[in-house]
């Protein structure tokens, strides 16, 4: 016969259940500005500035550059349409093509477009033409062979 006193060492525990995760209302948490972040930062190692900008635009359309940064995964094509003054239907192509070279991602249910990072339009006269000297980054040739000390006398002279 048992005693009272065992019969209650094995009762089973209730555990109180937390509330599912809920995101707050304005559609931002945490998580998601780290997850963006994140984006970003691999997107910069993976396509450098100069790079991106020539596949966002390479006529260096000003409001191609625009319509990309403006597509941070909360904004819909019609609003991005409206403000840039560029055609759906070119806007939607422009899209495409983002998506298929990876520069660009659809996210969430409605598929909105998320850019890698807020690419800068060229500056300068010469930014116009597709075989530009980009003022604004500099030439991949930088910082190559600095560290090497035949490299480094030779740049001394």
């Amino acid at each position: 016969m048992r005693d009272d006193s065992e019969e209650d060492a094995f009762q089973p525990v209730t555990v109180a259940r937390r509330a599912p995760y809920e995101e707050p209302a304005n559609g931002n948490s945490e998580s998601t500005d780290l997850l963006r972040a994140l984006v970003g930062l691999i997107g910069r190692a993976a396509f450098p500035e100069h790079k991106l900008r020539d596949l966002v635009s390479p006529s260096g359309n000003s409001a191609y550059f625009h319509a990309y940064r403006m597509c941070d995964g909360r904004t819909p094509l019609t609003a991005i349409v409206k403000q840039t003054g560029i055609d759906s239907s070119n806007l939607s192509k422009a899209v495409g093509k983002w998506v298929d070279a990876g520069v660009m991602f659809r996210i969430g249910p409605k598929h909105l477009p998320l850019n890698l990072y807020a690419v800068t339009q060229p500056v300068g006269k010469a930014a116009s033409k597709r075989g530009r000297a980009d003022k604004t980054s500099p030439p991949e040739s930088v910082g190559v062979g600095l560290f090497n000390s035949a490299n480094a006398s030779e740049q001394a002279r």
